[in-house]
């Protein structure tokens, strides 16, 4: 079954709970080397407290059987069955629209085992790129959370046209409201699965049917939410075609996102979806 993002009375899409990820292996049982001199050691850990400049973001609920691994600029909750993130959090302030931190390359999760992370080599010749959940571009200001963001872990299998089109549209749009309007938003994205029959990177890593992202900004004055779902294919339509409430990613993925917020804050935010109210 395909995700209809623009249909709004959002689906019975009846949602496995959990994405997740892994790696290949050398004949010997041991975990190959990365391909073109990927591998790399685990970044340092920076000084700065919390979660760098003002940056702790907010949470879903506990999913069962999640590893809740906190990095410089994100937060990740993996689930080590599938080899993938159930969701990758993270708050983008005007802050960290500053610096000026280069690329990194891919590399695999130093904070889990051997038999729980994905590999880069498990991307070979699978037709899918690594597609970033906390994008590369919202961690200039930190070169370690810049290192972060190409572990692994917060990397998905995504159609090469959605990955480079509208999934970057979005995460280029996100940095634009919070440069423009000098506010912060709180940032959940993941990958969706549908009950379409699986699909498995390498019989390791299952690829997502779709993927969200759900925002909030809760600047005195400014508070709102909206949320946005694409199918993991091909393709090119206007930002508000894709647009659901943060309500309905909740529906598909089985997730309470942003669950520390009062319940009556929870309930108004999560039910928006007015892309001019981040436009304009």
């Amino acid at each position: 079954m395909k995700i209809h993002t623009h249909v709004i009375p959002v689906l019975a899409l009846l949602l496995a709970g959990c994405s997740l990820w892994q790696s290949p292996r050398s004949g010997n049982g041991q975990s190959s080397a990365l391909a073109d001199g990927q591998r790399r050691t685990a970044p340092r850990r920076s000084l700065q407290q919390a979660d760098g400049v003002a940056g702790v973001p907010l949470l879903a609920a506990p999913i069962r059987g999640e590893k809740l691994i906190k990095r410089e600029g994100y937060t990740v909750s993996y689930n080590t069955k599938y080899r993938i993130a159930n969701y990758v959090a993270w708050k983008l302030t005007p802050e960290r629209m500053r610096g000026s931190a280069k690329r990194a390359q891919f590399f695999e999760d130093p904070e889990l085992a051997s038999n729980e992370k994905v590999y880069f080599g498990d991307y070979s010749g699978s037709g899918f790129d690594r597609g970033h959940m906390c994008p590369a571009g919202d961690n200039k200001w930190s070169t370690t959370a810049m290192l972060d963001c190409f572990i692994m872990s917060n990397i998905c299998p995504q159609n090469h046209t959605l990955n480079g089109g509208d999934w970057r549209i979005l995460e280029e749009a996100c940095r634009a409201w919070v440069s423009r309007k000098k506010e912060s938003i709180y940032i959940i994205a993941g990958p969706i699965f549908t009950d379409a029959p699986p699909r498995w990177m390498k019989k390791r890593v299952r690829i997502p049917d779709g993927f969200f992202k759900a925002l909030v900004c809760l600047d005195a004055g400014r508070e709102r939410g909206i949320a946005f779902v694409y199918d993991n294919v091909a393709g090119s339509r206007p930002m508000d075609s894709y647009t659901m409430t943060i309500d309905e990613v909740e529906q598909l993925t089985g997730f309470d996102l942003f669950h520390s917020l009062p319940a009556k804050q929870q309930k108004e935010l999560e039910a928006q979806r007015n892309l001019r109210d981040w436009t304009h």
